[in-house]
């Protein structure tokens, strides 16, 4: 067992604890911008600290080493991951720490995968939200809001407890909220009541006519009653609104919210936009493609790894890489949201500056906190935000920029589960025409595909 303890990251977490055994997979997950890639990078510094063998493979290391460029040159980014990961098994190091090593994964390369990660006898931890994995995992890590809480007994299980646990929360924040409402009443009756008293007290002393120092020493005391009753009740209201302002905040900490817009597309039309004629591609290995994109088409594009599906993307949208066939017709407002998120580039502007060059409306930074990016993380550089941080800003945009095709990319890679299910709701709600090319079928299953070009 390895055992890490006081691992701190700024505002991110502090003070988490972890322990990994050897020969069990456990995984990471969590929301986007929890600090998962972060926390493995202080893993990796303290492990190297005590002079173990570590090895780390980040989101973005799908590169080949140079000795195997020129062999994957031609290679698909599944194929790659691949090769990367099992290079760095081979080392066989005393702990591995890999992100996101699932996304770009077809199903005989995700099996190959779970068969290499079960053999290896180190201490292993995979950040995921790739389900696939999650069901297969020994234990499951959750980082949210700078805590880290651990599941045993797999996916069902972990997801089983985060439902109570939410629920917890609500009803928590509810009984708070109630709390404070309660301390607001007791104190708007108690000063009431003592404005009432004293102007009874006032009328009597009038009709009596009493004495002036006995009038001064009862307006006096009354008035020192009304103010101490005040002072208790304000504070008795002021612990119970922090108490539910504190609530508040952990249950919006728990994962930023993603709010997709969809505003292209054309309803009711089915009109061809795009049609295919036995096209054969350069690279890949598809051949003799024929279907028609129409107005409100619903089209998967599936297939091993490296067979050709970014390329037909491609082929589709910019004539590139046809080798024979045909493509006719085109879309006059399309976007593609590739693996590379090249929509976002350059990565050195902020995410303002991004959003707003490329949609002028009035509502700019309200759709930009819909998707999860308020206030300061405006400003904030597009390279340093999280994979799934960037995913969230990029189907941002696509959603914000009344495309009448829709052409996506494995776009599940690096999104947390709430991220996910939100681009399902919007997927379903978009009225254009729209092609996925994805590995994961419960995905497309849920976005209600309804024809898919199988390469391969």
């Amino acid at each position: 067992m390895i055992s890490f303890s006081s691992l701190s990251a700024g505002a991110l977490f502090s003070n988490l604890h972890l322990s990994l055994v050897e020969g069990r997979l456990i995984c990471l997950t969590g929301p986007n911008g929890a600090g998962k890639t972060t926390l493995l990078s202080l893993l990796k510094e303290e492990a190297q600290r005590r002079g173990l063998h570590c090895e780390l493979l980040f989101q973005s290391d799908s590169d080949p080493f140079e000795s195997d460029m020129q062999t994957f040159e031609q290679a698909s980014a599944g194929e790659l991951r691949a090769k990367r990961i099992e290079a760095l098994m081979r080392a066989q190091p005393d702990l591995l720490l890999l992100d996101e090593p699932t996304n770009h994964l077809d199903t005989p390369s995700f099996r190959r995968l779970l068969a290499l990660l079960r053999r290896f006898k180190g201490a292993l931890l995979v950040v995921s939200h790739d389900r696939r994995l999650l069901r297969e995992a020994d234990r499951i890590a959750h980082l949210e809001a700078g805590r880290l809480e651990e599941y045993g007994g797999g996916w069902q299980l972990y997801q089983e407890q985060r439902r109570l646990e939410a629920e917890a929360r609500l009803r928590e924040a509810e009984r708070l909220d109630r709390r404070a409402a309660s301390a607001q009443r007791r104190l708007e009756t108690s000063v009431a009541r003592q404005v009432s008293r004293r102007n009874h007290a006032e009328a009597v002393n009038r009709t009596q006519k009493n004495p002036k120092s006995l009038v001064n020493m009862q307006r006096n005391r009354a008035d020192h009653t009304k103010a101490r009753l005040e002072t208790h009740h304000k504070r008795l209201l002021h612990e119970a609104e922090a108490s539910a302002a504190e609530a508040k905040e952990r249950r919006l900490a728990q994962g930023r919210p993603l709010d997709l817009r969809p505003q292209g597309g054309s309803s009711l039309s089915s009109r061809p936009l795009i049609t295919v004629q036995q096209l054969q591609l350069s690279r890949g290995n598809a051949s003799s493609l024929s279907f028609t994109v129409r107005a409100d088409s619903r089209i998967a594009v599936v297939g091993p790894c490296g067979s050709g599906k970014s390329t037909l993307a491609g082929a589709i949208l910019f004539g590139r890489h046809i080798a024979s066939g045909e493509i006719i017709g085109q879309a006059r407002h399309p976007l593609l949201l590739d693996q590379q998120l090249s929509l976002l580039a350059p990565f050195s502007q902020s995410v303002v500056e991004f959003f707003t060059a490329h949609y002028q409306g009035p509502d700019a930074r309200t759709l930009l906190a819909a998707s999860g990016f308020p206030g300061e993380i405006q400003r904030r550089p597009i390279a340093s935000l999280s994979g799934g941080e960037r995913m969230r800003l990029a189907l941002a945009m696509a959603f914000a920029c009344k495309a009448d095709l829709l052409l996506f990319d494995e776009p599940t890679n690096d999104l947390d589960q709430r991220a996910r299910e939100e681009l399902e709701r919007a997927l379903l709600a978009y009225k254009g025409a729209l092609i996925v090319i994805s590995h994961d079928m419960e995905f497309l299953e849920a976005i209600d595909i309804e024809e898919y070009v199988s390469l391969g």
